[in-house]
């Protein structure tokens, strides 16, 4: 896809500027991301797809999400268009582009800056819930989460069952959903017990995976004890494979917190 040029009047940490030229990075479900340069800096902006109800409200949402949180694995928003429904973020390389080629020790660098923002997340009540290896960014050296268009405020099931299930579990990308997101009768369990943050550890678990064997694990493998005991195999370190068992079990409350994945990967770091 070729950049093309454009006339559009923006902010950047409130100071306005002009956008000359935009560079297509790639679409989403419901929205579009393209690059552009400002005084030698490069900066990443989101924008809906085609404008309608439905992917500006997706886009509001991840504002408000973005809004309420800050922490330096969590690329935040710093932009914005006049008139226009739209989020600039600092670039960075999509994990994507990087992880077929990075190192086991790269892997779990990544990983634990991954956990520490997804620990925050949990501390002020957010669930991600679409983690895969598109929504992370590096960035001078630092991973950062990115995309919040499905996440959510975790609020007590008694009133929030249509909201909760509405979001984050239905609206997962195929390969990289949590067996809740699904299977109606898991998420259900998950949402009466409180544990809608356990999707986010199963989905660092497949991010985790793939960082380190280049293959990942699709839907039917996931249900399948033998074909999940097959896929470990291919990870050596046996402390991190215990990990991932765990991490990867079917049963939400059978996965570890978020403190007992950062300390084995610590240990294994």
């Amino acid at each position: 896809m070729e950049c093309f040029n454009t006339y559009i009047d923006a902010f950047i940490y409130d100071k306005p500027i002009l956008i000359t030229k935009l560079c297509p990075i790639g679409c989403g479900s419901s929205s579009c991301v393209y690059s552009f340069k400002y005084n030698h800096y490069v900066y990443a902006l989101k924008v809906p797809k085609s404008y309608n109800e439905h992917e500006i409200m997706n886009l509001i949402h991840e504002l408000i999400i973005l809004r309420s949180i800050n922490h330096k694995n969590i690329a935040t928003p710093i932009g914005y268009f006049i008139n226009l429904f739209t989020i600039i973020f600092e670039y960075g390389t999509s994990l994507r582009k990087m992880i077929k080629a990075i190192n086991a020790r790269h892997c779990l660098k990544i990983m634990l800056d991954i956990l520490n923002g997804l620990r925050y997340l949990h501390e002020v009540n957010i669930v991600h819930g679409d983690l895969k290896p598109d929504n992370i960014i590096i960035t001078n050296g630092v991973a950062k989460i990115i995309d919040f268009s499905i996440a959510l405020k975790t609020i007590t099931y008694s009133k929030s069952l249509d909201i909760l299930y509405g979001y984050v579990f239905t609206a997962c990308t195929p390969g990289y959903c949590a067996p809740e997101q699904v299977h109606p009768e898991l998420a259900l369990h998950v949402l009466k017990h409180d544990l809608t943050y356990k999707i986010d550890i199963y989905q660092a678990g497949l991010l985790l995976y793939e960082c380190l064997t280049k293959s990942s694990i699709n839907m039917p493998e996931m249900f399948d004890g033998d074909a999940m005991e097959n896929k470990l195999k291919k990870i050596q370190n046996e402390s991190i494979k215990r990990l991932l068992q765990q991490m990867l079990s079917v049963k939400a409350e059978y996965r570890p917190s978020i403190d007992e994945v950062i300390n084995v990967l610590v240990n294994a770091y």
